[in-house]
This record gives C-alpha cells, structure tokens and sequence, in this order.
C-alpha cells in the first residue's frame, strides 16, 4: 500500500517478499498482509422499533407483519432503502448481526440488535442503497452483554473472528450460499444486480440485458457511497468439502498436484459440436463445492442468459497454499499456463485462440487472473478480476507491457479498495472498473461473474 494511504495491515507475521515470474522477472510485495477495513453502519429507527418506543397501537399489527415476512424486511426510502431484521430469541441477552465490511470493531454496538421489551424479538435497521447486496449471519449470547464473545474479544481481527464464530444462519432468511467460511444467509435490495442462473426461459433477451448493465445504469439507481517456489507442496489433507461426486457436466483431472474441475456444457444446447469460449476460474473447489457452479451455469446457458462455455475450475487448496500461491507472479498461473491450459485444448472442445480464453478470480484469485493475462503472451486475453488483492503488487507495469483485449475489475464500493482498481485503470488504459453495492463478499462476486459472462 502507498505511503501515506492511513492503512493499517492486520499481521499474519508475514514479510514481503520478492517473487520472480516465468520470464525470470522479479516482482517485490508492496504489503504481504491483509488491509483493514470495515465501513460504518448506518444504524436507524425502522417502522416496528418506532413504533415500539412510542408504544403504537399499531405495533403488535406491524410486528406481525414483520414475523410473516422474511428477513431482511425491505421498505424504500427515497433513493436508499431501510433493511430489517427481526430475530426470535427471548433467551438471550445480546444479538448481533455479522456483515463483512460492515463489522466496525471499534463501534461493534452499532451491529448489535435491540429488544423490544417483553416480546422475545430483537430488531435491528441499517439505511443502505437498494442496490445492496450481501451475506450474513446471525450471532446470540445468552451472557451478560458486556461478556458477548465479540465484546470479550480485543483487536480487529479478534472482534471480527468471535463473532463469526458465535454467528449461524439466519433462520427466518429465505435464502442461503455457502462459501468458503461456511453457510451464510444472502440479503438484497429491489435494485441489486439480477442474478442471472434465475431467469426463466423466455425472458432470456431481458435477462441477459440486465446483466449488461451491472455496474451501469441500474448500478447508478440508488448510487452505493462509501461512509519462492513457483510451484509449492500442496497440502491436500487440507481441502475441505471432500471431493464433488462426478456427474453429467464435470470431470476432474489432475496433473498429479495440481487438480482442477471441468464443467463441460450439455449436449443439448444450441451449438454444442463448435468449440466455445473457455473460463479459466481460480479458487476452483470453492466453485464447484460450495457455490456448485456447475448447476448454476446449466440453468443460466439453458436460459440463454449466456452462452454455452467451459469452465476450468482449478483447485487453491488450503490457506497457506493460497498464500504461497494465489495472487503471485508464479505458483497457480505457472499451473494454469503451463499444464492446465494445454490439457484443457487438447481435451476438450474449447477454442484455442487466446481472444477466447478468459480468467476469472476472486481476491487473491483476482491477482492470479490478472498475473495470468500479464504473462500468458496472449494465451490468454481476457481477465474478469474481482476485489483483487491490487494492495499486494503493483501490476500497472506487467500490464502495460502484456498483450490483452479486455480486463475487467469489479470491486465493492464497501470494501475500501475501490481507489486501488481505478487507479490502476489511470495508469493502464482499457481497464473498465465496475463498481458494486457491497463489501469483499462471494454473493456479490457470484451475481458479477455471471453479469461477464453475458458479455462473451
């Protein structure tokens, strides 16, 4: 991070380090560890706990209401909206809502829900665009409040680890993802990007229309402010999840370290015998696991809401292996370029020009795709970044220098790291920074990905 930026960096005792590439460039870390960051929450007085503090005959009637509905309750309120969330709890003593980004250790009562009196409900209002997307998840504490978990806890990453630890789903949500810390509740506005595997056959035309403005104009409806070794061991006793049964559409291959899952389109799709663009995806078992991308790609190209594509889903292991080798000039993009590519165009029926050929990553992942397109010599031409980790190297260079058709950045406008994407696009002409309503987050990563693939 740049000199004079106000940063502070949570410490995982690790040092930058100077990282050489495939060409035998080195690359020097600017920081080797994690930005903190959260965003504040703007607390409000929704419609039920007014209606409580005044002691409304119309209270019990709006609690009702609310109990039949599931959480977030969304009500518009000029250009944002007023999310609520009402927990039925009359045991405990302490309530608290975890949200990525929106976890302010130093002011952690402003995520902490209030009782309304003798009911057993605990109701919290946060005012944020209707734009806004997210997961989260639920923590109680039967202890006296002042001894919750996240407020025993001292430190940011203390404060932000107990309280997703003491957190679970949200049972009155009726919707949930899992990734790579677990099972999360989802939350989103009227106007947050459409999710593109929902669209109905017949509605593709609109669908995939949408989907091109993400991050455009219906973005902009209710704007989202901001308040070593190449090749390391693996440690696949780590991987978590086991291993994803075979079925129709995914295959597993493996070059004996590395292992990678590969979603082959259906037969019955509109053009299948010609060769289709290809997605090189990292923190693959995530993917193919958790979020279970392959089954969400079946509806989406059934849809036409995208078109038919292979998808190589590549393995990160566990989160040491990710450090050593996600996000640096060698380790997974060395695996990506040197075996896992060339395995993927002899196999499969993919196309082979590098105009077709994408990488796609999420975080530490995002560096990975754009290292990827850094050094590929043209292998590979198209990048869809998402939060990458930009904090950890400075890529203007390799970038300028490398040659690509399109790099694609989406960031959440929540997440602190927003200035570093745009100005990496300054530096670099051509990269389109796209911003969405929500923090460093699966469920807004997921949403975007699909809104790119649309584009192909």
């Amino acid at each position: 991070m740049p000199a004079g930026s106000g940063a502070i960096f949570m410490r995982f005792d690790r040092q930058p380090k100077l990282w050489r590439d495939r060409h035998g460039r080195a690359h020097r870390e600017i920081e080797a560890n994690v930005p903190i960051h959260s965003a504040s929450i703007e607390r409000v007085t929704g419609p039920i706990e007014a209606a409580y503090a005044r002691q409304s005959h119309d209270f019990e009637r709006l609690l009702a209401e609310g109990l039949s509905r599931p959480n977030p309750i969304v009500t518009p309120y000029g250009r944002d909206a007023l999310y609520t969330w009402l927990v039925e709890a009359p045991s405990a003593r302490n309530v608290l809502l975890w949200l990525a980004d929106l976890i302010e250790p130093e002011r952690i009562e402003n995520a902490e829900f209030s009782r309304l009196g003798g009911t057993g409900i605990w109701a919290l209002t946060v005012k944020l665009p209707r734009s806004w997307r997210a997961s989260y998840r639920i923590a109680t504490s039967a202890a006296d409040p002042s001894d919750s978990p996240w407020r025993a806890a001292r430190g940011y990453g203390p404060v932000r680890v107990s309280a997703l630890e003491s957190s679970s789903l949200d049972r009155r949500s009726s919707e949930a993802m899992r990734s790579t810390a677990g099972e999360f509740s989802l939350a989103a506005g009227p106007e947050a990007p459409p999710e593109l595997w929902r669209c109905d056959v017949g509605h593709e035309a609109e669908c995939s229309d949408a989907g091109r403005r993400t991050g455009g104009e219906a973005a902009r409806q209710g704007e989202c402010t901001r308040p070593g070794d190449s090749r390391p061991p693996r440690s696949r006793g780590a991987q978590k999840g086991g291993e994803l049964a075979l079925r129709g559409g995914v295959e597993q291959i493996s070059d004996g370290c590395e292992q990678a899952w590969i979603y082959v389109p259906k037969a019955d799709v509109p053009d299948f015998d010609r060769p289709t663009p290809l997605l090189l995806l990292f923190d693959g078992g995530t993917w193919a696991r958790d979020i279970e991308l392959p089954r969400l790609l079946d509806a989406a190209i059934a849809s036409g809401a995208i078109a038919p594509l292979h998808v190589a889903m590549l393995e990160a292991g566990s989160e040491g292996d990710r450090w050593e080798s996600l996000g640096v000039p060698c380790g997974q993009v060395d695996a990506v370029l040197d075996w896992l590519l060339p395995e993927l165009r002899s196999r499969y029926n993919v196309a082979h020009d590098g105009e077709s050929t994408w990488a796609a990553g999420q975080s530490l992942g995002g560096l990975s795709a754009l290292w990827t397109a850094a050094l590929s010599e043209g292998q590979v031409r198209h990048v869809v970044a998402q939060s990458p980790s930009l904090w950890r190297f400075d890529l203007a260079g390799p970038l300028a220098e490398a040659p690509w058709d399109s790099i694609r950045i989406d960031v959440g406008a929540l997440e602190g790291t927003a200035h570093l994407a745009h100005r990496l696009a300054a530096r670099v002409p051509g990269i389109d920074v796209k911003e969405f309503c929500g923090g460093h987050d699966w469920a807004c990563w997921r949403a975007a990905l699909f809104s790119a693939l649309a584009g192909m």
